[in-house]
This record gives C-alpha cells, structure tokens and sequence, in this order.
C-alpha cells in the first residue's frame, strides 16, 4: 500500500483485553485493544500516523477470496440501553467486487451486520447498537476478482482506514462533535447536535503536555441543528490544541488533540490531492484532502 502519508514503522500486535465505556480512540498509539486476523496473509493492523487499516502502509495488498478482521473487545454494560458508536472511514476497495462489514456480537450468538461499505469511502459515520454487544469488528471480505487500478499515481493499492473510534451511551452525548481542525491561523470545528452546553473552552500547548487556556465561545445550550465555531491562532511553530466542552452542570468532555503546523519557512505546498492521488481544487473540494509539501512530508485535512 502507497499512503501519502510516508510514516513506515510498525509495532506488533499486542495482547487484546475487554476495553470498557466510555471508549475514544483516535489510535495515535497502538494499545492493543484491537485484534487484527485474516484467512491466509493478515494486512490489517495500526498504523503509526494514525489508523487502522485493511491494507498496511509497505505490505501486500489484500489477498483476492480472503477476509480481513478488525475486532474490539468491548463492555457496554454500564449504559441504559443502547450505545451510540461513531468513525471515521475513508479510501477505497474495488466497487461492487470487495465489501467490508461493520458488524457487533452479543454473547455466542451470530454477528450482527450494521452496514456494509465498497467503493470510495469518505465519511464520518453514526451507528446505535444495543449495550449487550460484547465484541464489535470491521470485516472486509475479497472475491476473486484481480486489482484493476494501474499503479503509478500516489495510491495504487485498495484499502480502508479507520481514523477515530468512539462508543458513548446514547443518552449521554452533551455535544456531538462532527470534526475538529485547525491550520496555521485558524481553528474550525463543528457540531451536529448540543444538549446542556454551555460553553466550549480552547487550550495550546508547545509539547501537549503543558497547556494554557488562550479562548472560550459560548454554546448553543440545547439544539438539534447543526453549528460551525472558529476561532483565530497566532502560533509561529508546531503547536498543540484541545477542545472542551463544558455543561451548564459543570461536567465536561475533552476532545482529542489535534497539532497544527505554522512552521511554513522549511516547506511550501506543491499541491491538493483526493484520497485516490488526484489532484483537485481545494476551493471546491468537500471531505478528506491531502497536502503535499516541497520537503516531502503531507498532511491529510477535511473540510
């Protein structure tokens, strides 16, 4: 697999414990929670800038008529009811030929197939699925078929990442966040829904370990609409940034981390490419998008 994004070091597949509620995981580290099998040659796993994946960055492609799993061990007990489960999923598999499953388990009875996914994939995505679901797993499944797309652009190789997985009580969602962004100026994020918020409050941080408070914006409180935020940033190198959000109760929840780059003086954009290697306008562009600098490094951004 040829990812834009050149981060090629692999950890190996760890001890796979019950991971329990509330589960956030933006897989910047690999801690083991997710199991990584397949029917012959295993190319699912964790990348280091930030995914899991069906196909590895410097591995095979996935074998034609194989299946590749992706599985979490989960505890949902101490929700009332149902869970509300959110990820985000982009690249691509052979149209109409591989599909991957997005699949839970209760107990010892037959996984359950939330929503089944091919083709191009850019998306955030939002499931509820009952809190006695015990396993939750991505399942891609190849037919026979031969690869079709000719190498030689910047991607050559299907896969599909998963970039942030979380599972929250569906009742217990103050604030559900669409993304979180930033570039050398400016923060963005975005909600598709606010229950008891009061406000959200900005930190920065030089290394994310020591943080000062440098904004907060008030919230919408209550509502089921959907609402943009930005906010201006007058960092001069790499810098860190979080997101909470804060209830009229005074109970919060901390988004994750995301670093923004302003250090321009060793690099300059050389161009805007699709997840397929394309170039494209990024005026016009919608979803995920990767920049590409003079000194090789990238950076993949969603608008």
């Amino acid at each position: 697999m040829k990812h834009l994004i050149l981060i090629l070091a692999l950890l190996p597949t760890m001890a796979h414990a019950q991971v329990t509620f509330p589960y956030d995981d933006d897989f910047s580290v690999n801690n083991g929670d997710w199991n990584f099998t397949g029917n012959g040659v295993v190319t699912s796993g964790w990348e280091t800038y930030g995914v899991i994946t069906t196909t590895l960055d410097n591995g095979p492609a996935y074998p034609n008529n194989s299946k590749q799993r992706m599985v979490l061990n989960v505890d949902l007990s101490q929700c009332a009811v149902n869970v509300d489960v959110s990820f985000g999923i982009y690249g691509d598999i052979e149209d109409g030929y591989d599909f991957m499953e997005f699949q839970y388990k209760v107990g010892s009875a037959s996984w359950v197939t939330v929503d089944t996914y091919t083709g191009i994939m850019d998306s955030i995505l939002n499931y509820s699925i009952p809190n006695t679901a015990n396993k939750i797993r991505f399942m891609l499944k190849a037919n026979g078929s031969n690869n079709t797309y000719p190498c030689g652009s910047l991607n050559c190789m299907y896969f599909y990442d998963i970039d942030f997985f979380k599972v929250t009580c569906a009742s217990g969602l103050p604030v559900e966040l669409t993304y979180f962004d930033g570039e050398c100026g400016s923060l963005q994020w975005q909600t598709a829904s606010e229950n008891n918020n009061d406000y959200f409050l900005i930190a920065e941080s030089l290394d994310g370990i020591v943080w000062r408070n440098i904004e907060w914006l008030e919230g919408q409180g209550t509502t089921t609409g959907t609402t943009d935020y930005a906010i201006d940033i007058t960092g001069s190198s790499t810098m860190y940034y979080r997101l909470t959000q804060v209830d009229f109760d005074g109970a919060s929840e901390v988004f994750p981390i995301i670093s923004v780059d302003c250090n321009e003086a060793t690099k300059e954009i050389v161009g805007y490419y699709d997840l397929m290697g394309r170039v494209v306008n990024v005026e016009n562009i919608k979803g995920y998008y990767i920049i590409l600098y003079t000194n090789g490094s990238t950076e993949k951004r969603f608008k």
